[in-house]
Parts: structure tokens; C-alpha cells; sequence
């Protein structure tokens, strides 16, 4: 029995990804809009970056390929909306742009774009900093310092 025990926690983790990297990134500096995150936990793994800023939403991206979220319809406000990936990696540093498509929820017709804004995350490797930049009518620019994230194993919780 203790040697099951053993094989089953080697076996959990061989299935965790040893490329994956995670990253948890803070601002200091003050701003005045209302959609301002002062945090971000951003994964980089070889072909792949994701970035989260609420624990219901993890925004992912492949390299080389343009992706989709499927749409979400608010009841309350009647508006559809789909995010759009597209993440470039060089060398130094990763690139990773959302554009988020807004239409009216009786809308039938691709054209009927009601709204779309692009959040772009540029993350420089060497440094560890992450660039947001969000187009609120003006371009708006926050540096985040990020360290590595060491997540503790489960058996290390309690």
C-alpha cells in the first residue's frame, strides 16, 4: 500500500508541465481610470502565453495563430462579446494583443461591430516586467515588475 502511495504521487507530478512558467506581476503607480489592475499572473510556456486578472478569466493565446473566445451574451445590457488572441514571441520578449469585438445582441450580421478595443501585454523576459497598454480613447501605458511564481505543491499546503 505505501508503494501505491508513492507511484501515485510521482505519477501526479510527471503531469504537471515543466516548461510552463508563471509569473505574478504588481504595479505601484497610480491611476485615475476605472478599469486600472494593479495585478496580473501571466504563464509562458514555449508556443503559449496566458494572462489573468480575475479568477474567472485566464486569457490565452497560441504562437503563429489567432484565436477566439467563444461569445458571451449579457442579459442585462443585451451586448455580445468575443475576445480575439494573437501573441508573437521573439527572443526577449512576448507579445500578447485581446481585441474585444462588442454587437448588439439581435445583431445578425458580422458588420453590425458595435464596439472594439485591443489590451495589449508585452512581457520582456531578461527583465521580468510587464507593459499593459489599453486604449481608453487615449493611450494608456503601466509598467508591472513581475517575479517568479512558486506555487507550492499540494502536499506542502496543510
Amino acid at each position: 500500500m505505501k508503494y501505491i502511495y508513492i507511484l501515485l504521487c510521482l505519477g501526479l507530478q510527471s503531469c504537471s508541465q515543466p516548461d510552463l512558467k508563471e509569473y505574478f506581476c504588481e504595479t505601484r503607480q497610480q491611476h485615475q481610470f476605472n478599469d486600472f489592475i494593479r495585478q496580473y499572473i501571466v504563464q509562458l510556456s514555449p508556443d503559449k502565453m496566458c494572462v489573468m486578472w480575475s479568477t474567472d478569466a485566464i486569457h490565452c493565446s497560441i504562437s503563429g495563430k489567432e484565436t477566439f473566445s467563444d461569445w458571451q451574451i449579457s442579459e442585462a445590457t443585451g451586448i455580445k462579446t468575443q475576445y480575439a488572441y494573437r501573441t508573437l514571441f521573439s527572443p526577449k520578449k512576448v507579445d500578447l494583443d485581446i481585441t474585444r469585438n462588442d454587437v448588439f445582441k439581435m445583431s445578425k450580421a458580422s458588420g453590425d461591430l458595435m464596439q472594439s478595443s485591443v489590451t495589449s501585454f508585452s512581457f520582456t523576459k531578461e527583465t521580468m516586467e510587464l507593459t499593459s497598454t489599453v486604449n481608453i480613447g487615449f493611450e494608456q501605458k503601466i509598467n508591472y515588475a513581475c517575479s517568479l511564481w512558486q506555487k507550492k505543491p499540494w502536499w506542502k499546503v496543510f
